[in-house]
């Protein structure tokens, strides 16, 4: 079943255009299309998350590399004494740059960041298909959900909102006073 879903996904905006014109009086199917297109954003999004995650850890270890080899390779006195000044200087100003890098730009914290994101993701994409094959079967026998296909939409845009930019959450305006 999932592979159903996925080559619906395949297809993405394409397959809300298509409903959308179609079956303009059917608002069940309309929203429906909209889901397909949110866990479509979700799917891709995931697939961001563990490039972002995989580059980060290689960048992670390229600077520890760099950092600790190097370093320890240039504390030996065999290597200052058989390398130019030059090369030993250049092989410093490396193991200074990774050692900036690494406390600046932290891509081992990132890394971890991006794999619980493509966690949630994939907490969140799974979640979706098992509502919507549940939705397509409570309208396959015949019973109106556009109401419970709208709230999954919602529900999708929220949880994709809050994995993507925990701030906006935070950030977005009440319409309670305190």
């Amino acid at each position: 079943m999932a592979d159903a879903f996925r080559d619906e996904f395949t297809k993405g905006d394409r397959l809300y255009k298509a409903v959308k014109t179609r079956d303009a009086g059917r608002p069940t199917l309309i929203t429906r299309g909209l889901v397909l297109v949110r866990i479509n954003e979700a799917i891709k999004a995931r697939s961001e998350q563990l490039g972002t995650a995989k580059w980060s850890k290689v960048s992670s270890n390229s600077l520890i590399v760099a950092q600790y080899i190097i370093g320890g390779v240039l504390a030996t006195s065999f290597v200052q004494e058989s390398l130019k000044p030059k090369w030993i200087g250049a092989m410093g100003v490396v193991v200074l740059i990774a050692s900036l890098f690494r406390q600046q730009f932290h891509p081992e914290i990132n890394a971890q960041e991006a794999r619980a994101k493509a966690s949630r993701l994939k907490a969140l994409v799974r979640a979706s298909e098992d509502q919507l094959a549940i939705l397509d079967a409570k309208i396959a026998s015949g019973q109106d959900h556009s109401d419970a296909m709208i709230a999954l939409l919602t529900q999708i845009r929220g949880r994709l909102t809050e994995i993507e930019d925990p701030e906006a959450i935070d950030s977005k305006p009440s319409l309670v006073r305190k």
